[in-house]
């Protein structure tokens, strides 16, 4: 068994690799992380034993540290999905045998378990086994779509009377205007801007193609009064990347039928689970119990999504 750097060459393979993986996403992709150029320092490792890889970290490193990749919202160890559980343990026991001297620490955000197809916590329990310090625990929002399931529809019902409707759009327009709302949205409520550029948004219409959509909702006179911009993180896996609402939009429930269509079409797809994002603050301390609420009466359940730091 040994461990490499991943080079260039390696992306088509990499991506491959995700794709075999239970909990490997979109997010995980070369074709996803190429965005963000020079950025960050990439620092991803490869487990292979001869020719045949056995595990991919998606990593960076931000100082004297290497972290899973801070462009993603979740990285940890892919292993393939018929991998056993001593195979995901020796990957990371020679990931961690690797860095020493060349790193003071790993630290590991663990992608959450909705995200499997099948129920896989064994990456969880590997971090804690080999001494990892759980350093944050985040709350996120899921709701199970291939499943009976109950959510408050009255709200929006309320908004659609006062002829809001919601729908996806592609064309390029449409999300320069989403990024706008998006920006202002987040100016007024916490003083900050969006993660990504509206050109970075474009530019990641273009590369996700097919695993993103825009939803958007507009009133009576087709002006845009809410939207979400999601990304679908593997197959029947739907995640809310960005929600925003106008002001003019508060009155009129516009998020509540933005949301309720978004279900509704999502499991007509045969999508197995939507994902409203986390519900914490504070690394993880805080709970924003009116946010949780709030998407608790569109069916979401929650989950945890843990990150781990080992000492080297």
């Amino acid at each position: 068994m040994k461990v490499r750097a991943h080079r260039p060459e390696d992306a088509a393979r990499w991506d491959a690799h995700v794709a075999r993986c239970p909990k490997g996403t979109v997010l995980h992709t070369r074709r996803f992380l190429a965005y963000h150029g020079a950025r960050f320092e990439d620092a991803s490792l490869i487990v292979q034993d001869g020719e045949r890889w056995l595990a991919a970290l998606p990593a960076a490193r931000i100082g004297d540290e290497v972290v899973s990749h801070p462009g993603a919202t979740f990285g940890g160890v892919l292993v393939p999905k018929h991998a056993s559980a001593r195979a995901a343990t020796d990957a990371l026991e020679a990931l961690l045998e690797h860095l020493r001297g060349q790193a003071s620490a790993l630290r590991l955000k663990l992608p959450p378990s909705h995200l499997s197809d099948q129920p896989e916590e064994s990456d969880l329990h590997t971090a804690w086994r080999l001494g990892g310090t759980l350093e944050r625990m985040d709350l996120w929002s899921v709701a199970t779509l291939g499943a009976p399931m109950k959510r408050d529809v009255r709200s929006a019902k309320k908004g659609r009377l006062q002829g809001v409707t919601a729908a996806p759009e592609d064309g390029a327009a449409a999300y320069v205007e989403f990024h706008a709302m998006l920006s202002e949205n987040l100016r007024a409520q916490h003083d900050v801007r969006p993660v990504h550029t509206e050109a970075e948004l474009l530019d990641l219409r273009g590369r996700l193609a097919d695993a993103q959509e825009l939803w958007v909702a507009r009133d009576a006179a087709g002006a845009m009064v809410a939207g979400s911009w999601l990304i679908q993180h593997r197959e029947g896996a739907w995640h809310t990347q960005y929600l925003a609402c106008a002001e003019a939009g508060r009155p009129m429930r516009a998020q509540d039928v933005l949301m309720d269509a978004l279900v509704s079409h999502f499991r007509d797809e045969g999508a197995q689970t939507l994902s409203f994002g986390a519900c914490t603050e504070d690394e993880g301390r805080t709970v924003n119990d009116g946010l949780l609420t709030f998407k608790t009466k569109f069916g979401g359940g929650a989950v945890t999504a843990a990150t781990f730091r080992f000492a080297l």
